[in-house]
């Protein structure tokens, strides 16, 4: 289910926001509540849950089975970037070569021939040519891959093993037992790797065995390091918590939960640690430490054709050199691909019909034999309009406390046809697309919501602040000056004295590391108008205390106060707050939007609110646009807007709320998620989730039509519109009324006609 008092912790977002901050990369299939595949295609190749194929709705029961499960899946090599694709190719290559040594190796490695041509220079019948004693390199290199690479595999696993268990023993016991063992791996961190493996080599013999322990010994530190980190950041968070309070020991809450989502992080730097095992033994190899002759391994071929290199024979060194330096640089690749696709699921694919078909008659199947639950929605394409209570009472409301229209000359903001995409991303799908709106001087316009409808990537392409690579089109215009193509040192100057941007997070916001006094003294000696305590004192705090303290110091509705005064500094135009309120109780909400309006007052700027909060956006703006599949699919004047929703989004996020405060036994939702942008369909965005869906809504895309009081993007809307010519036929001229479109209330409650 979908609230708009709780935000849907869906991964596809379209507006450009992730954990590492890359635009608009995840799967949806993270927050759908419901498990339901929103392209009514197959499964959810990049679900955060897994296990739970898409296109089956998901119980309560099944979404527990399926967060029991926790961390994230790699699914397959599809999923790398082409360049860690060919990386893998190669190191498959090699692997393989080493395996079929035997009977890929032209020659016997340990065989010696006369040189060709006196000086074994590469032949038709030795192709990297030979050593010293006559050998063929090709065939050493062969063999030698055998000895490389499990030198470097084993002694990698070997390390893996003993630091996942120093590390997570450090992370887990007392203080003291951490201590130690931590200054124990300080300590052979402290010797030269060379000479420490070379004297453990020495005392114990040059055997593989030896090698591959020697060289784990001196890795298992920094494996150690990394595991210690990763457990101690897993182990803060709520489900281990969890997991302690119903009295689950250690060893299990480590390997059942924790690991599981340390995998990524230690596993990508594992792959990283073989290729500096391969180095590392073709280092002691080279000095004589390593591999003893004959055998063959990629350091001894090295190590055997030094002398000839004086004499012109390149070809001994230059050829196993390359080798390691392309097997090398395939491991760094690889793994840097493999982090990338571990830590952001790949976009949903869209499956073919037959398997779309499949799966929802599988689906009708489980439902049919499921006991009902009332958390489950009615199925997409059903034709039903629920009924909303309390809409005339709340536009009512709305109306009466509703400041008069200020729309005279030109408008601060004005945003047209703006189209937002990432070329090598989602099939080149522009995530944002034909967004327009106007925001005039002292208003307050409401961009609303779901996780992933692409509102904070409008409002970050409005401030010049897309990601990098992004592709915008379209125009907008900053009091009527033309932005989007403009060079990023002419925006800026814009940005901070004219345009502000008010964070959802202000603790990562603000510099940990510098006082507040610091860093309100950094905009204002640049342009400023108030001092950092006048600042200060307009949203509310001591400046005494807050300009002496650091962000970590504050409560986070202080923070967020800090940041609206940032945003103050040079009294601007226009401010966007991109959910101001995330973060902070209900109390802290209100008192913080209660400030945003009262400056505004005051001040006369502009303000966008961006929220997925729609109960909270229709109470403090003067106008709504509502955001679905980084599309406007609805907008007008609030207290019209809330009278009569015409679009089944938007009467689904208000219903959610309307449906709670009224208690009604029945709950208003809205099931699956925002599709995956490469997913979407050629029509409506929303059709796979809309119960009024018909095959028109599939084929062809809805334009928003209406009056500049009220106008929707449907082919089917709830109730007509003017300037529309479509609607339910049933109760319009009581839902549209002339309260629609003029302000005034027809008191009639509307929703108690709107039904299927």
């Amino acid at each position: 289910m979908t609230t708009t008092g709780q935000e849907p912790t869906d991964g596809n977002r379209a507006d450009g926001k992730r954990a590492d901050g890359d635009p608009a990369g995840e799967d949806p299939a993270g927050g759908n509540r419901t498990g339901e595949d929103p392209t009514g295609g197959g499964p959810a190749s990049g679900s955060r849950t897994g296990g739970v194929p898409a296109g089956r709705p998901r119980t309560r029961a099944g979404l527990a089975r399926a967060l029991a499960r926790p961390g994230i899946r790699l699914r397959g090599p599809r999923r790398l970037p082409p360049l860690s694709q060919a990386a893998l190719c190669f190191l498959a290559l090699v692997v393989l070569t080493a395996l079929l040594a035997p009977i890929l190796a032209p020659h016997d490695p340990l065989d010696q021939q006369p040189l060709t041509g006196g000086s074994g220079h590469p032949s038709a019948g030795h192709w990297m040519g030979q050593d010293s004693l006559g050998r063929d390199v090709l065939s050493r290199l062969m063999y030698g891959a055998r000895w490389s690479l499990a030198i470097g595999l084993g002694a990698t696993a070997l390390a893996l093993v003993a630091g996942a268990l120093l590390g997570a023993v450090a992370a887990t016991s007392r203080r003291a037992v951490d201590e130690t063992l931590m200054r124990c791996l300080d300590v052979v961190m402290a010797f030269p790797g060379i000479a420490l493996a070379a004297v453990l080599v020495a005392v114990f013999g040059g055997g593989i065995g030896v090698l591959i322990c020697a060289i784990a010994f001196l890795f298992t530190p920094p494996v150690a390091r990394v595991v210690r980190a990763n457990v101690l950041d897993q182990y803060g968070e709520d489900y281990v918590t969890a997991e302690r309070v119903i009295g689950a020991r250690t060893p299990h809450i480590v390997l059942r939960h924790v690991a599981v989502n340390c995998a990524a992080p230690v596993l990508v730097f594992c792959t990283v640690q073989v290729a500096e095992a391969i180095v590392f033994e073709a280092s002691l190899s080279f000095i004589g430490a390593g591999v003893r002759p004959p055998a063959p391994s990629w350091g001894s071929v090295i190590a055997d054709g030094k002398n000839m290199v004086l004499t012109g024979g390149w070809w001994a060194t230059v050829f196993p050199g390359l080798l390691i330096l392309l097997t090398v640089l395939s491991l760094n690749i690889l793994s840097e691909g493999v982090s990338d696709a571990w830590a952001a699921p790949a976009a949903r694919e869209v499956a073919a019909g037959r398997e779309a078909a499949a799966d929802r008659e599988a689906a009708g199947r489980e439902a049919a034999g499921r006991e009902d639950d009332r958390l489950q929605a009615p199925g997409a394409g059903g034709g039903e309009v629920v009924p909303l209570p309390g809409l005339a009472e709340a536009a009512r409301r709305l109306r009466a406390r509703a400041r008069p229209p200020a729309r005279d000359g030109q408008p601060v903001l004005a945003v047209e046809d703006l189209a937002i995409g990432f070329p090598h991303r989602h099939r080149g799908v522009d995530v944002v697309d034909g967004i327009g709106f106007e925001v005039y001087p002292g208003e307050v316009l409401g961009l609303v919501g779901e996780s992933g409808c692409g509102k904070s990537l409008t409002a970050l392409a409005v401030m010049g602040l897309e990601p990098k690579g992004a592709r915008v089109r379209g125009r907008v215009r900053f009091r009527q000056r033309q932005l989007v193509g403009e060079p990023m040192r002419v925006r800026r100057r814009l940005l901070g004295h004219e345009m502000a941007m008010i964070y959802q997070d202000a603790l990562s916001s603000l510099n940990p590391a510098m006082t507040i006094r610091a860093q309100l003294q950094q905009v204002v000696r640049r342009g400023g108008r108030r001092s950092p305590a006048e600042l200060l004192t307009m949203v509310g705090l001591d400046p005494g205390r807050t300009l002496r303290s650091y962000p970590h110091e504050l409560s986070g509705g202080q923070r967020q106060r800090v940041l609206i005064a940032l945003a103050l500094s040079r009294d601007p135009g226009l401010i966007v707050a991109d959910e101001p309120t995330t973060a902070l109780d209900v109390t802290v909400q209100a008192q913080i939007i209660d400030l945003l309006l009262r400056l505004r007052a005051e001040l006369g700027f502009a303000l966008i609110l961006v929220s997925h909060d729609l109960a909270l956006v229709a109470d403090v703006t003067d106008r709504v646009a509502v955001m679905y599949g980084g599309q406007i699919v609805e907008t007008g004047v609030t207290a019209d807007l809330v009278a009569a929703p015409a679009h089944p989004y938007t009467r689904g996020l208000l219903g959610s709320v309307l449906s709670l405060e009224a208690g009604q036994e029945r709950l208003t939702q809205i099931r699956g998620v925002v599709p995956a942008p490469a997913g979407f369909p050629p029509g409506c965005r929303f059709a796979d989730r809309c119960p009024r869906a018909s095959a028109v809504c599939r084929a062809t895309a809805p334009r928003l039509a209406g009056t500049a009081a009220h106008t929707v993007a449907c082919h089917h809307p709830a109730v007509a519109l003017p300037g529309t010519g479509k609607g339910t036929g049933t109760g319009t001229g009581a839902d549209t009324g002339t309260g629609a479109d003029t302000g005034t209330d027809t008191g009639t409650d509307a929703e108690s006609e709107a039904v299927s």
